[in-house]
């Protein structure tokens, strides 16, 4: 099958910017994350251990994507796909796909293949470089890869532009609460050691600077979750796991360490953990409106219905969850 990704010359900033932390020791991951090897936040209910959490939150976003299974095999892109955890619950739950994934680790695109076998197609580059098909896919998925792009605008642009009419985004990342925070934190100490001593290039932006991209790139905000309690709880469960292993065996334990102590310090406060849903509309205007209405109630409301809620505030309901 020919792939629908196509290579598109990169920038020099595309070639200098990818993270080497990717590329590390699959064991080393495997020893602090849960089995699904999902780096990024799960979503407890009452009683959830790790791995419980971890699948609960790759359904959240399996069902929110409303894949069209009644039609034949669904089209899915995978933009920063990790270690295929993905396309691992999507493997479990025998749903019917056309898999495809961006990913510029050789590392991980070898633990993928050599765990699933080869997608329907891999770009192994990053999303700036990918040529995408046009209203090509049902849904495509971003776990706390976001954060990595560099020209977000034009980025949601090409990935709603790659959607088919009423496809869906369905996305984890972390936003600062405010632009002052965000201002503050651009030339922070703490931000540039997380980034040049561990992850590599990494941009969050404020919640209200992400809802204007989107709208500008003719997407609208079906879903808008806060899950920073949950996002603490799972950093929590990796802090408690690196604890223990061998240090002298993995010598990222010691930065990784004290990366995400320092993220996980200021989420909540300066930062926030969003799941959100954008969905692709025919018109900018329709999907500035369905936007604010949504981040009209989301900043209303303080109600928190398990699971499912479409709009959520910060805190949980007492006794649903904890760090």
């Amino acid at each position: 099958m020919q792939s629908p990704i196509r290579l598109s010359q990169p920038t020099e900033m595309q070639k200098t910017t990818s993270a080497v932390h990717y590329e590390n020791d699959v064991d080393f991951f495997q020893a602090f994350l849960d089995p699904y090897m999902k780096y990024g936040s799960g979503y407890f209910a009452p009683g959830d251990g790790f791995e419980a959490a971890s699948v609960r939150m790759l359904d959240r976003a399996l069902d929110e994507a409303r894949l069209p299974l009644a039609s034949g095999r669904a089209r899915i892109l995978d933009v920063g796909s990790g270690w295929g955890s993905v396309r691992r619950r999507l493997v479990e739950r025998e749903i019917p796909m056309e898999y495809h994934q961006i990913n510029p680790s050789a590392v991980q695109r070898a633990f993928i293949d050599a765990t699933f076998g080869p997608a329907a197609s891999t770009h192994g580059g990053g999303l700036e470089s990918a040529c995408l098909p046009d209203q090509y896919f049902d849904a495509i998925f971003m776990h706390d890869s976001f954060c990595h792009l560099d020209d977000k605008e034009a980025m949601l642009r090409k990935l709603a532009s790659a959607l088919k009419p009423g496809g869906r985004l369905v996305l984890q990342d972390t936003f600062y609460a405010t632009p002052d925070f965000r201002d503050k934190a651009v030339d922070a100490k703490t931000t540039r050691s997380i980034q040049e001593d561990l992850f590599g290039f990494a941009q969050i932006v404020p919640l209200e600077t992400f809802t204007q991209q989107l709208t500008a790139a003719g997407l609208s905000l079906t879903v808008l979750e806060d899950v920073s309690v949950h996002y603490k709880r799972t950093v929590a469960a990796w802090l408690h796991r690196l604890a223990s292993i061998d240090g002298a065996r993995f010598p990222l334990k010691d930065a990784c360490l004290r990366s995400l102590k320092r993220g996980a310090a200021c989420m909540g406060y300066s930062t926030t953990h969003y799941f959100l849903v954008l969905n692709r509309q025919n018109s900018t205007l329709g999907g500035l409106k369905e936007t604010l209405y949504h981040l009209r109630t989301g900043m209303r409301t303080g109600s928190s219905e398990f699971p499912g809620q479409r709009v959520a505030s910060a805190e949980p309901r007492s006794g649903q969850v904890g760090v």
